[in-house]
């Protein structure tokens, strides 16, 4: 007996591979999308083949059109046997900032609604036979959501993810196959109107519209006995992203809200005391530079003492006898050491970099200790007033 499997978003892409893969296997397809002439193209190549294929343009977002799909099916075709969910949409603005209302539920819409109103209108068919397959095509982006398929995308890929899972672990006693697959980056239209388009040179690493049919097709022939609940299709190659996704994170924003002109930020790098902070493409984190990231510890409230050429932070008790202190005693700290404790002759002083803090408070210094009848010892000519 024949199978018939609906596929949305078949005129082109993945869907389109799909349909294609499971009709040379003898399943009627059905295709369904926005356009009427790319389907009915496909529908040609497919009858050109040997196959059996139904286009139908349906807005799979309105519910009416999803009950008019199902009723044509069921008068040309019969019950449905798989389902295939494949059509999305994605968001021209990706960061949430300016994200407009209406491109948020356009995209959930697409993605995540219709997914739902599909699978409610064929459920019937497939319970009330004990048995029937519905694959729907998420992304990665709803594992490691970011700024190249934007906030709505990942949150409805995601959504929908989850819903699979629902089905899954609801009606897998009833026969019903629930199964995702989260390809990576994909070579498909969608990709054209992103903020910036992918050159042809790196399309050409990514996953190709055929590649995840192949993985839709296996899950589907394969017996019914056997469920691939989720299936993830990534290129083997990882390409760098970060210039994508600066440019995304500014798409849509308004003029006074462009690189340079964000609130408390007069320029991508903003400097604080002697260290630059710098936004990084790939994911705008603050990060010191190195080059600019002073090696001294500066107090705010008064400048540094400076220490006399040639003193050492370790004091020998031949040294401190010489500077008219007892020895074994511990030298002032100064504010250009970079530890606030000085060691004792036989062990080396532990310095802290990243714990010291950077503003040295007489508190924090050890006390000089003189014998009662010496003199304070003089300051170097260029020293500043101790702090």
């Amino acid at each position: 007996m024949t199978r018939t499997a609906l596929i949305t978003g078949a005129g082109s892409g993945m869907g389109l591979e799909t349909a294609r893969l499971l009709a040379r296997d003898g399943i009627a397809v059905v295709l369904v999308g926005r356009r009427q002439e790319p389907l009915d193209k496909a529908a040609a190549e497919i009858g050109a083949e040997g196959g059996t294929a139904l286009a139908l343009a349906a807005d799979i977002t309105r519910a009416d059109d999803v009950t008019r799909v199902l009723d044509r099916i069921h008068a040309e075709l019969g019950p449905v046997d798989v389902l295939v969910n494949n059509a999305g949409s994605a968001s021209s603005v990706l960061n949430p900032q300016w994200l407009p209302h209406e491109e948020w539920r356009q995209v959930l819409d697409v993605n995540l609604t219709a997914v739902f109103q599909l699978t409610q209108a064929v459920l019937p068919d497939m319970l009330g036979r004990d048995g029937g397959t519905i694959v729907t095509v998420s992304s990665l982006a709803a594992v490691n959501p970011n700024l190249l398929g934007g906030a709505a995308y990942g949150a409805a890929k995601a959504g929908v993810r989850n819903f699979m899972t629902f089905l899954h672990n609801t009606f897998r006693n009833q026969g019903l196959r629930a199964i995702t697959v989260l390809p990576g980056e994909a070579d498909t239209p969608i990709l054209d109107n992103r903020a910036r388009p992918p050159a042809p040179e790196e399309r050409a690493h990514m996953l190709q519209p055929e590649d995840v049919a192949e993985a839709v097709r296996l899950a589907i022939m394969l017996p019914q006995r056997v469920v691939l609940q989720e299936i993830v299709v990534a290129p083997t190659r990882q390409r760098d992203t970060s210039a994508d996704l600066e440019i995304s994170r500014w798409t849509g924003a308004p003029a006074d809200a462009g690189p340079g002109k964000r609130s408390g930020d007069a320029d991508p790098r903003t400097r604080s005391g002697d260290a630059a902070s710098r936004v990084h493409p790939a994911d705008a984190s603050r990060q010191v530079d190195p080059a600019d990231a002073a090696p001294r510890l500066h107090s705010t409230a008064a400048p540094p003492r400076v220490n006399p050429v040639g003193a050492s932070p370790r004091i020998r008790p031949a040294d401190a006898l010489a500077q008219g202190r007892p020895a074994g005693t511990s030298p002032e700290a100064h504010p250009t050491d970079t530890a606030p404790q000085v060691a004792s002759a036989d062990a080396p002083p532990r310095i802290h970099p990243a714990d010291a803090s950077p503003r040295i408070r007489p508190t924090d210094t050890v006390p000089q200790v003189r014998p009662a009848d010496t003199a304070s010892p003089a300051p170097p000519a260029d020293a500043d007033p101790q702090v």
